[in-house]
């Protein structure tokens, strides 16, 4: 897999806490966008690396999975549908995303300004850099 790093920030009105913003806080702008990223997993399907390790495993596999192994030109929906039901198998299926630090403010009382997060993205072969830059602003929606 290949790996990028993606930085998320919300630059916003600070101010004192018990003068919050309408619009909320770049803290919570910046949760609402990591929530969305996180309900919207980048898209399943068999890749090769994946494909050619089944291919190579299934003379061990029982009977019905050397099958459907072996026939991934029809069964390449159900199996994508398998792996995906589990974390380190749909690792193997998506790319993956992970929220892996956030920064926002150092006072209980006062409003941050500026909230920060990275997602680190594992790619499966055939996810892009610029396509996953793509989906996140997409599924973001919102330049702050």
């Amino acid at each position: 897999k290949g790996h990028v790093g993606l930085e998320l920030t919300c630059d916003w009105e600070g101010g004192h806490a018990s003068f919050p913003s309408l619009e909320g806080t770049s803290a919570s702008i910046l949760a609402q966008a990591l929530a969305k990223v996180s309900a919207a997993p980048p898209p399943a399907r068999l890749v090769m690396p994946t494909s050619t390790f089944l291919h190579t495993v299934s003379p061990t596999l029982p009977p019905l999975q050397r099958f459907l192994v072996r026939r991934q030109w029809l069964t390449a929906p159900l199996l994508t549908h398998a792996f995906d039901r589990a974390p380190k198998t749909a690792a193997t299926v998506r790319s993956t995303q992970a929220v892996t630090i956030l920064k926002a403010g150092v006072m209980v009382n006062v409003l941050p300004q500026h909230a920060y997060a990275h997602i680190n993205v594992r790619l499966v072969p055939g996810d892009t850099v610029q396509g996953t830059l793509e989906r996140v602003r997409r599924v973001v929606g919102d330049e702050r």
